[in-house]
């Protein structure tokens, strides 16, 4: 039976504490720990200073008489202990932006935005140079004269009057002819360099991708490993902060 030993200042249970053999008669019981208790000192706090101070010896031993969570055995006697750390030194995974890697992809660079030229209507000037345009010209009055003069009306005023009208007429079917040609040529050309435009887009856009996906299937095994990490770190934290947490709830951090 655990009983309170008042010589020794400690509880007894009738055993040698280093052996577990019964104590001799007369023999002082042996202490459950160590250091030594000096009741001579002004400052000694036993159990009787306790016990007057309203402590319940519950409260500071177990069943089987060893001190309790919340106290200590020192040169003083029994004192309270320390309030336990709950965290430590422990410090807790970051969960900023460092844990994660950064990804570092290729950027788009797309072609200079596509322009062409505005059309420009050919000149009159421009129309008459055309090649043949003289020829077919003269032409034109040498057979507009002779259908005259086979008339007897060549040197008349109304020859004159329809050749000018011939050779307008036929200046502004030439002007037509050639912006028609012109302004085809011109859908042409633009069509031919808007397509040019689109393959080099095309181009771009396909090395892009490429480069993009390649970054990516580099990176992706990178931040899964983070995040395993991260979650590593944070199972191995929450393991040692309950520990500590443990450790310290029964007075032995």
């Amino acid at each position: 039976m655990i009983q309170w030993d008042p010589e020794h200042g400690y509880y007894d249970d009738g055993s040698d504490a280093l052996t577990g053999a019964p104590e001799s008669a007369g023999a002082p019981a042996t202490p459950f720990s160590q250091p030594s208790l000096d009741p001579t000192q002004d400052s000694y706090h036993g159990f009787d200073y306790w016990q007057n101070n309203g402590v319940d010896p519950g409260s500071m031993f177990d069943a089987n008489g060893q001190i309790l969570p919340g106290w200590e055995r020192t040169a003083n006697g029994y004192e309270r202990a320390a309030a336990p750390s709950t965290g430590g030194g422990l410090r807790a995974p970051s969960n900023g932006s460092g844990w994660m890697p950064g990804f570092s992809g290729p950027s788009f660079k797309a072609p200079d935005p596509f322009s062409y030229q505005a059309y420009e209507l050919p000149s009159l000037e421009d129309a008459a140079k055309e090649p043949g345009y003289d020829f077919a010209a003269k032409e034109g009055v040498k057979r507009l004269e002779g259908t005259k003069a086979a008339q007897g009306v060549y040197r008349t005023g109304g020859t004159l009057k329809d050749i000018y009208a011939w050779g307008n007429k036929f200046a502004e079917q030439n002007y037509g002819n050639v912006e028609n040609r012109a302004r085809g040529q011109y859908v042409t050309n633009r069509e031919n360099a808007a397509d040019a435009y689109r393959t080099n887009y095309g181009v771009s856009r396909d090395v892009f991708d490429r480069e993009y996906t390649r970054a990516k299937d580099e990176y992706a095994p990178k931040r899964d490993e983070a995040v395993i990490n991260q979650a590593r770190s944070w199972d191995e934290f929450l393991a040692q902060l309950e520990t500590t947490n443990n450790l310290a709830r029964y007075g032995l951090s």
